[in-house]
């Protein structure tokens, strides 16, 4: 059969199979497609994509189960009505599948690009992601990548989202947005040893440091005050507006209602007899609890469980360039 002069005859200058592939996904034309996508862009308008079922299959098991199921769709164009999705985000999907393309993944779109990667369970592209996202990671988009990564189980992300949290742990933990934190998030954050000092807040640079110095020493003991002090008080900042949510009436037992089993996230072991009398009478602690604590601090033998005494890790040295 000879070729019309008219036609394109493209596939003479492809020179491997992958190359093919690839062009196939430049095309984007129907008559070389088995199925088809429709959902709108950005602007609202309505974009088709002319795929192939093996290729997207090969990659993706939800595709496999959508195109080769028991369930699968036979109406075309296949219409995708979720809210978000964009085309934008559809067709980065598609680039990656078809061309490997690892460049078409950037800070601007790999948020959507995970929840994509996701729904359609391509692993690779979910690792990629994390890790893209994770280079990205600063205190204004910490929380929603936290977020983002325990939807969507992609576990380099959230590794790095608590890592960030440990060298950042006051600002971060003063930040309004940690307020709004699931418990989850929060029973996390407070389960880590490494959680950490950035800075230090005005007041304990003015108790700790006694000389002006490049670099400010400060003595552990100090440090190890200073941090679970901060937590503590950005816990109880948490629980207040946790007990909002739970609709929990005024009462001295309030925020300790709200906090419910992340008290003993609580390093109260780690605190001065002082702070553990005025968790008890802000009710946070119970007198049996606040007796044990205060007898553990006098060296007297007794289980602090379920509270921990494990220190908290902490910078030894302060940023004398910091904004404070």
């Amino acid at each position: 059969m000879v070729v019309p002069k008219n036609r394109d005859n493209w596939q003479q200058s492809m020179k491997d199979t992958a190359s093919t592939i690839k062009h196939l996904f430049d095309l984007n034309i129907p008559s070389l497609s088995d199925v088809s996508f429709k959902l709108d862009n950005e602007a609202g308008k309505p974009v088709v994509f002319h795929v192939h079922k093996f290729i997207l299959a090969c990659r993706s098991s939800v595709f496999e189960a959508m195109f080769y199921g028991p369930m699968a769709e036979a109406k075309m164009p296949i219409a995708i009505s979720d809210p978000n999705m964009k085309a934008e985000t559809f067709r980065t999907m598609l680039q990656y599948i078809y061309k490997d393309d690892v460049t078409c993944v950037h800070g601007q779109n790999v948020l959507p690009l995970l929840y994509v990667a996701h729904k359609y369970g391509i692993g690779l592209l979910i690792e990629l992601c994390s890790k893209t996202a994770a280079q990205g990671i600063n205190a204004d988009n910490v929380f929603q990548c936290i977020q983002q990564a325990g939807l969507y189980d992609a576990e380099t992300l959230l590794n790095a989202c608590y890592e960030f949290i440990d060298k950042h742990t006051t600002d971060l933990l003063c930040r309004p947005e940690f307020l709004l934190q699931p418990r989850n998030v929060v029973n996390d954050i407070l389960k880590r040893s490494s959680l950490g000092l950035d800075g230090m807040p005005e007041i304990c640079i003015f108790k700790a440091v006694s000389r002006k110095t490049k670099t400010f020493a400060i003595s552990k003991s100090v440090l190890y005050e200073v941090v679970v002090k901060i937590v503590t008080l950005c816990v109880c900042g948490w629980a207040l507006a946790e007990a909002d949510r739970l609709k929990i009436p005024a009462k001295p037992t309030r925020i300790r209602e709200a906090l419910d089993k992340t008290v003993y996230l609580i390093r109260f072991p780690l605190m001065a007899p002082v702070d553990i009398v005025q968790a008890r009478k802000d009710s946070i602690l119970t007198a049996e609890e606040t007796a044990d604590l205060l007898a553990f601090l006098h060296k007297v033998e007794v289980d602090t469980k379920p509270f921990t005494k494990e220190p908290r890790s902490v910078n030894a040295h302060v940023n004398p360039n910091r904004n404070w």
